[in-house]
């Protein structure tokens, strides 16, 4: 498993039309933080569900990395949202992330997302990727 440092290093270099920063790693989760900007503000000035999706799969893609090695081949598979409450545009949004199960043919992840400064979750994720063996 790579340091916190390394996998920050990863994301600054590979995903840069996301500001993302990792606030934990620990086995199979991790806490990372999603700077929200104008482009993620929908209607009625709260963070866009586009915008709560992209966020969602990053993380999730990004734990899987951290578990499986940077190298590997991932397709995702299915995305279930359910969006329990508007998240303010004029916040960041904090992404706990967790693998549940890491298997030879499906890896299941759960995601919630968080205003940052507010408890109560704007979003619950699960999802799930197909590892491909070349």
């Amino acid at each position: 498993m790579p340091s916190l440092q390394q996998l920050q290093d990863f994301a600054d270099a590979n995903l840069k039309q996301l500001d993302i920063h990792v606030e934990s790693l620990g086995e199979r989760e991790a806490v990372f933080t999603c700077v929200v900007g104008a482009d993620d503000i929908g209607y009625g000035n709260a963070v866009s569900g586009p915008a709560i999706m992209k966020i969602a799969d990053t993380t999730f893609y990004l734990l899987l990395l951290a578990e499986l090695g940077f190298d590997s081949a991932l397709a995702a598979s299915s995305l279930n949202f359910s969006f329990l409450r508007k998240p303010p545009g004029d916040r960041n949004l904090r992404c706990q992330c967790r693998l549940l199960k890491v298997g030879r043919r499906l890896i299941v992840g759960e995601m919630t997302m968080y205003s940052e400064g507010d408890e109560r979750p704007a979003a619950q994720v699960t999802g799930t990727y197909i590892p491909l063996v070349s």
